[in-house]
């Protein structure tokens, strides 16, 4: 998709804060002749600024931006945010790994400050333990059932990610976006090698 998306020259508005109005926006674009590549183009340039307007949101970016996750493979991707924010975009030779690779590094820096205490039960014991998957239909969202002492993951309207009896979704839990921007700007910075 990424190559087809740099060929394009005329890539259509499309919406990109519903992937369902955007498929919609796509088939129409689609019937009336766009070609491919300008397609493709739209759709990458979409998701990116769906991305900068619910993720970013008005939080000040740097000179240098960085891409990660294995979505940075795509060149199309890449090349829709150069296109917005008008500037390079650093795409690391991994970029699926560098999330793990940093949460590694977090959790042994952690482990040091207190002198190799962790909580971690071992390879073995998660080796060992036995895991009951299932899947059931809603009648909502695809993913209606009663609540239960379990786990759910992957629902389709995020009705039960995550969620216990007796506990709203998101209730005491911490700010994952603000604390991702105090490691990632502090002067901590630490400089990992594969």
């Amino acid at each position: 998709m990424g190559d087809y998306a740099l060929k394009g020259t005329k890539p259509p508005i499309i919406n990109g804060t519903c992937a369902v109005f955007a498929e919609s926006a796509l088939l129409h674009f689609q019937q009336n002749n766009v070609n491919i590549n300008d397609l493709c183009a739209g759709a990458c340039l979409a998701s990116a600024k769906n991305y900068l307007v619910k993720v970013v949101r008005n939080r000040p970016l740097g000179e240098k931006v960085a891409f990660q996750g294995a979505v940075a493979f795509n060149r199309g991707m890449v090349g829709a945010f150069e296109t917005l924010l008008d500037r390079l975009i650093i795409v690391p030779p991994y970029p699926h790994l560098t999330g793990a690779i940093g949460a590694a590094r977090i959790a042994l820096e952690e482990a040091e400050e207190k002198e190799n205490i962790s909580k971690f039960r071992g390879f073995a014991e998660i080796i060992g333990s036995t895991y009951n998957l299932s899947s059931f239909q809603g009648k909502h969202c695809g993913n209606e059932r009663g609540w239960q002492r379990a786990f759910f993951q992957g629902d389709r309207c995020d009705r039960y990610s995550g969620a216990q009896k007796g506990r709203s979704k998101g209730e005491s839990l911490p700010d994952l976006f603000k604390w991702r921007e105090d490691l990632t700007l502090t002067e901590r910075r630490v400089m990992v090698r594969l």
